[in-house]
């Protein structure tokens, strides 16, 4: 009875209601279909509540299209479905749940906890940001994009990053690359391996792998080079070849098909297009390179100018900076070989070393300035600061030591080994300074040979002079034909020519002196402008000074001459004492030992003697015997006899002879 008057009750209830085509509970006047209110808004009853089915698990067989929107609350979570309440969806045919957590606002958040807080999917599925309805970002499961239909038309592709407007638009299965900016790697399908950083930075790549471009359009229109790295604005822009890499706003900017060039520096190697294997270190190194290969060049504006010259070296700021089409040239230092343009082989190691060559070739300079006038001379070698620093056109010279041959302009075949040697020679050829201030003088003077200190120091047009030893050669200025042995040999020579000097201060003296020949220490050594004087023997004619025409052969011998001529002396101390005297002849150890200005006499022995003009003697004072196999001949030949006269009487001359005995006193003829 009891239920039945609860459905009654309901039934009349719901008849009321229907009438007015809205139902309410609590109230009697519903403002919608169904309206249910607290028995009391302000102190409700625990019971003032609409409870919606409850579920412990999704229904096995889904709701149709017209229980689109049916709410249940699940019980228990169910996989990654948490307990909650869920409404049913027919368009996407899922459980959808009402979150009970508020959204993400558009005038920002607060309160948020980023430990469970995040914007974000829960289950494995892409996360996507748009503009306007266009895809502008997605975090996948191995590619990251960002940016305007960036990594839009990835297929297979992975482990990419792509971040700015259009980024890898045409990926469609590269991988690993990674491109931040508007356009970066926008065309690349296949290629793998790049990273880009910089607007329309490796642009048109598209097969090209393992690449890196940093800054603007870098290396924009490589489409399949690989192993090229550009960074820097425009670096390696027009690009093709592999294996290149630029470092440097504009640097390998033209590059089409050159591999394997390094550029480092604003506009290094800007220029270059199909040249391969350079290597350009610095602001404009090599930047009008075009064709030319296997180049070095480290330091500002090196091989600046540089068109076609191929296996050139060039390290220090402006080196080598106007060749063209030079080859093989090695330059090390500040403006070293600076204008040559077709010179080839050369080496300039130092500060402006080879500067002003141009097309010179073969030439060697190692030390500051040096060969730094040379312009076309070739085969030059150089080193020591400033040597041959002022040539210009001579060839096959070889200068070694501070300033050597630094004032050769046009000379040839010099060498010049030491300090100072040759240093003012200009045209003269063919010398030979080894050695201190060497020939240092010389200007125009040939064929000399100076070794030594010092040697030919003053020499400056005299020619075919061979001096060896210190000082030997000293002061020689114009002499000609000399040759000087010796420490000090002919060290006072000026002018004389056709001079041989061997031994230590021999022909010490000479200034004007021709044709003397000494051999021995001191030999001829006071000699000054006597000629044609031979001495063989340490001292031998010591004391000549303009005595001419003399022989002495022995230690000491013809010593003490100073002024006579004409004399011979063989032996030890032959003619020592002689001074003025001349026409005489000395043989044997002390012959004609006394005696200073005797004329035409002769000495034949070891201690022969001669007391006066006009005499001749044979051996000394103990020969017991002088003979031969024939009487000694006075001549008498009427052919040779003027004024003849039969006026002597005979038998009476014969009676006047007083034939004596005597015995010679050889002590006062040695005291004589």
């Amino acid at each position: 009875m009891q239920k039945s008057t609860y459905l009654f009750y309901a039934c009349a209830l719901a008849f009321q209601y229907l009438s007015f085509s809205q139902v309410g509970i609590n109230t009697t006047t519903p403002y919608a279909q169904l309206d249910i209110q607290a028995s009391n808004s302000v102190s409700p009853k625990p019971t003032d509540g609409l409870l919606i089915p409850r579920i412990n698990n999704f229904p096995i067989t889904n709701p149709i299209f017209f229980q689109n929107g049916m709410l249940v609350f699940l019980t228990t979570a169910q996989g990654s479905n948490p307990s909650g309440f869920y409404y049913w969806n027919s368009s996407i045919t899922k459980w959808m749940a009402l979150s009970t957590e508020p959204g993400w606002g558009l005038n920002g958040n607060a309160g948020t906890d980023p430990s469970v807080n995040f914007l974000g999917t829960t289950d494995d599925k892409d996360f996507v940001l748009k503009r306007n309805n266009l895809v502008a970002g997605r975090i996948g499961s191995s590619n990251i994009s960002l940016g305007v239909r960036s990594l839009i038309n990835n297929t297979s592709g992975f482990a990419n990053t792509a971040i700015g407007n259009f980024a890898m638009l045409d990926n469609t299965s590269g991988i690993y690359n990674v491109a931040l900016g508007i356009n970066a790697l926008g065309r690349n399908t296949t290629g793998g391996y790049n990273t880009v950083l910089g607007t329309s930075a490796l642009l048109n790549n598209t097969t090209g792998s393992r690449n890196v471009a940093l800054g603007s359009s870098a290396s924009q229109n490589s489409i399949s080079a690989n192993d090229i790295t550009a960074i820097g604005y425009s670096s390696l822009a027009s690009n093709t070849g592999s294996s290149n890499s630029a470092l440097g706003s504009y640097s390998l900017t033209n590059n089409t098909t050159g591999a394997e060039n390094t550029a480092i520096g604003h506009y290094s190697l800007g220029a270059n297009t199909t040249g391969s294997f350079n290597l350009g270190s610095g602001m404009e190194a090599l930047r009008k390179n075009t064709t030319g290969g296997s180049n070095t060049a480290t330091g500002y504006k090196t091989l600046h100018e540089n068109t076609t010259g191929s296996e050139n070296v060039a390290v220090g700021a402006n080196a080598l900076y106007s060749n063209t089409s030079g080859i093989n040239n090695n330059a090390l230092g500040y403006n070293a070989l600076y204008s040559n343009t077709t010179g080839f082989r050369n080496v300039g190691i130092g500060h402006e070393s080879l500067k002003a060559n141009t097309t010179g070739s073969s030439s060697i300079g190692i030390g500051f300035q040096t060969l730094m006038q040379n312009t076309t001379g070739s085969s030059n070698v150089a080193i020591g600061s400033e040597a041959l620093k002022n040539n210009t056109s001579g060839f096959f010279n070889v200068g070694i030591g501070i300033l050597a041959l630094t004032n050769n302009t046009s000379g040839l075949y010099n060498i010049g080994i030491g300090a100072f040697t040759l240093r003012e020679n200009t045209t003269g050829r063919e010398n030979v300074a080894m050695g201190y201030y060497a020939i240092n003088a010389n200007t125009t003077g040939s064929n000399n040979t100076g070794l030594g200190y010092f040697a030919l120091n003053k020499n400056t047009t005299g020619s075919n002079n061979t001096a060896l030893g210190n000082f030997s050669m000293n002061t020689n200025t114009a002499g000609s034909n000399n040759t000087a042995l010796g420490n000090f040999a002919l060290n006072n020579n000026t002018i004389g020519a056709r001079n041989a000097a061997l031994g230590n201060y021999v022909l010490n003296s000479n200034t004007i002196g021709d044709d003397n020949t000494a051999l021995g220490n001191y030999a001829l050594n006071g000699n000054t402008s006597g000629s044609r004087n031979s001495a063989l023997g340490n001292y031998a004619l010591n004391s000549n000074t303009i005595g001419d025409n003399n022989t002495a052969i022995g230690n000491y011998a013809f010593n003490g001459n100073t002024n006579g001529s004409n004399n011979t002396a063989v032996g030890n101390y032959a003619l020592n004492s002689n001074i003025g005297g001349s026409n005489n002849t000395a043989l044997g150890n002390n012959a004609f030992l006394t005696g200073s200005n005797f004329t035409n006499s002769a000495a034949i022995g070891y201690n022969s003697a001669i007391t006066a003009s006009n005499q001749i003697r044979v051996g000394n004072v103990d020969v017991l015997s002088i003979g031969g196999q024939v009487a000694w001949t006075a001549l008498s030949d009427q052919r040779f006899k003027r004024n003849i006269v039969e006026d002597v009487p005979g038998l009476k001359f014969i009676n006047k002879l007083r034939p004596v005995t005597y015995n010679l006193d050889a002590d006062a003829i040695s005291s004589f």
